[in-house]
C-alpha cells in the first residue's frame, strides 16, 4: 500500500470525522490531565465524596462530552458534526461517544503500553475512607500497606 492510497483513505475516511476525533483526543487529554493532577490518590483518600469523584472517573468523559455537546447547541445552535448528528439529542450522543472512545483509547493505550514490557503506575484506589457514620472500617492488610514485601 502506497502512500497516496493511505492519504486518500484518512481523507474519505477519518476527515469527515473530524470533530470527534478532535473532542475525544481533547476528552482524553484533559481526563488524564485531571486525573493525575486534581483527583489524585491522596485526595480521594481524604472523603468519602473525592473518593466517589475519583471512582466514577471513565464516566467524566462521557458525561463532559454529552455537556459540551448540549452547551454548544443551546448557546450556539450550531455545533461542528458528522452528517447525520444534526438534532440535539444526535449531537449529544455524538459527543458522548467521543468521550466513550476517550477514556477507552487511554485504557487501549495502556494495555498496549504493558505488552511491550512498559510498566505503568499501579491505578488501584484505596478504600472510602470513613466519614465518621459511626463504623470504623479498616482495609486488609497487604504488603502495600504494611511495608513488607519480600523482595527487600
Amino acid at each position: 500500500m502506497d502512500i497516496s492510497t493511505i492519504l486518500n483513505l484518512g481523507r474519505e475516511y477519518l476527515l469527515p470525522h473530524w470533530p470527534f476525533l478532535l473532542a475525544a483526543l481533547l476528552l482524553g487529554t484533559v481526563g488524564k490531565f485531571a486525573k493525575d493532577r486534581i483527583w489524585t490518590k491522596e485526595r480521594s483518600a481524604r472523603s468519602r465524596i473525592m473518593w466517589w469523584i475519583r471512582a466514577a472517573l471513565p464516566l467524566h468523559a462521557i458525561i463532559a462530552g454529552a455537556l459540551l455537546a448540549l452547551a454548544g447547541k443551546l448557546i450556539f445552535k450550531e455545533v461542528p458534526a458528522s452528517l447525520g448528528a444534526e438534532s440535539i439529542p444526535a449531537v449529544v450522543l455524538y459527543y458522548a461517544g467521543a468521550g466513550l472512545i476517550s477514556a477507552w483509547a487511554v485504557a487501549g493505550w495502556k494495555h498496549f503500553m504493558k505488552s511491550r514490557g512498559i510498566e505503568l503506575p499501579d491505578v488501584s484506589m484505596p478504600p472510602p475512607p470513613n466519614d465518621g457514620d459511626g463504623e470504623e472500617e479498616t482495609p486488609p492488610e497487604t504488603e502495600r500497606n504494611t511495608g513488607t514485601s519480600d523482595d527487600k
